[in-house]
């Protein structure tokens, strides 16, 4: 029986202005690889966890007290939940991104 296909909900107007275009040109630059679909990017994710998630860590400048050493699976899983091994500094890596997103605006 053929998988029914859902249709198209949404497409960004400038997909090579996203960050996931920009993290998607990265993998296929550094790995010598054609990525032409997100769907190419999520399957290369599923089978290449640790690079995966080794980009995903400098890409996004994700702060902690340890470097990012593995991927391991929380539950020996058919599709495991993925777990990083090290240690967050949450509290640092949130108060960037805050500060990234939201403008300073000046005590009146």
């Amino acid at each position: 029986m053929a998988e029914a296909v859902s249709p198209k909900l949404w497409e960004h107007p400038e997909p090579a202005s996203t960050r996931t275009f920009e993290f998607k040109t990265l993998i296929e630059a550094k790995y010598n690889i054609q990525l032409h679909t997100y769907q190419d990017l999520q399957k290369w994710s599923n089978n290449n966890l640790n690079n995966f998630w080794d980009e995903v860590w400098h890409f996004t400048g994700i702060k902690a007290s340890t470097p990012f050493s593995k991927v391991g699976s929380a539950l020996n899983l058919q599709s495991p939940l993925t777990v990083l091994s090290v240690s967050l500094l949450w509290g640092l890596s949130m108060f960037q991104l805050h500060v990234q997103t939201i403008p300073f605006l000046p005590a009146m």
